[in-house]
Formats: structure tokens, sequence, C-alpha cells
């Protein structure tokens, strides 16, 4: 099993395994992120491999592939894109490709999750009226179904609140559509 942790002290990304056998983290590598660290989230695709997204206060986003280099790994950027404003939360959903990124301030918004989908996204809900968050929009995860059903989970820590999002088609919220993009 493969970790990757973020260290805002040097902007580095960790890489690590579980060992099995004493449930212990085992480090295998570091490498510079490339921009300032502020968070990150991993991705699976059986096409393209293994690979970590690391965003930033300055709205950036790097998505690097890693790969087994021996006994150790290697880490490769494979594109970065720019969000516009302060982003924390990410999370990839393995199964159907997309990358979700939290925009503190604003939304949250779909991005295509292999090397090549480029800068090309779609909103899935924003803060203030008329969306369901209230900033920072913090904290994002999947919450896994059969056959790409499920939910999208997003924390909106203005309000101590949780907004809940199909996970599949275009996420319309399970008590309404979210509004158009502007």
């Amino acid at each position: 099993t493969l970790v990757a942790a973020s260290d805002r002290s040097d902007d580095t990304v960790d890489l690590l395994r579980v060992d099995e056998a004493t449930r212990r983290l085992v480090p295998l590598a570091s490498f510079d992120a490339g921009l300032e660290v502020y968070g990150l989230c991993m991705y699976r695709s059986r096409r393209s491999g293994v690979h970590v997204f690391v965003d930033s206060k300055d709205g950036r986003v790097a998505q690097w592939r890693i790969a087994a280099r021996g006994t150790g790994v290697a880490a490769r950027r494979v594109r970065t894109f720019d969000v516009g404003g302060v982003v924390e939360g990410c999370v990839a959903d393995d199964a159907l490709g997309r990358l979700y990124v939290a925009e503190e301030d604003r939304a949250i918004w779909r991005y295509g999750a292999e090397p090549g989908a480029g800068d090309r996204r779609s909103l899935v809900d924003r803060t203030g009226a008329p969306g369901h968050l209230r900033a920072d929009v913090e904290g994002l995860a999947i919450a896994a179904g059969p056959r790409g059903s499920g939910r999208l989970v997003a924390s909106s820590q203005g309000d101590d609140r949780f907004a809940v999002y199909r996970r599949g088609g275009r996420n319309g919220e399970r008590t309404g559509t979210p509004p158009a993009p502007r």
C-alpha cells in the first residue's frame, strides 16, 4: 500500500509504504512538489498508473505520476493547472476518472483526473447564494457504491455542515441541482 504525505515545511511530498507485518509506515522517497504545498490527494488509474495531485494556496495544482524504480519510487510531473484561488481539499475518484478540487472561498470544481485532461472544469457547487456551501470549503471525500454510484461529500467549514452530491453524472446535489457556472 502506497501512502503520500505533504510536508509544508519544505514543500515536498513524502512517499511511504505500509509494512504489512508491523503496520508501520516505511519511507520510500521524497520529491520537491514545485509549488507551495497546501494539500494533496492520490489517484489510481487503470490506464496511466498512480498519481499524486498537490495543491497550493495560490491556486495551482500539480499532477505527478508515481512509478516503481528499483527498490524505491520515482515521481514525474505530468500536468499543472490553475484553479484561481486558495485550494486545499481534493479527492480523486479512481473508478470514474474524476478529480474534485475545493477552491476554499468559491466552489467545488470537477476536472478529469487523467494527465491529458488539461484545465477544463465543471462547477459542482459554489459558496453563497444560490449555492449550498459557505466558505471555507475544505475536505472532500468519495463514499463509493457499486457501479459508480455513491456520493461526493464536502465539508462546508463556514457553517459547520456537510454537502452531499451524487458521485456520477453531473453531481447534482441530492436535494437539487447546483447552479450553472457564471
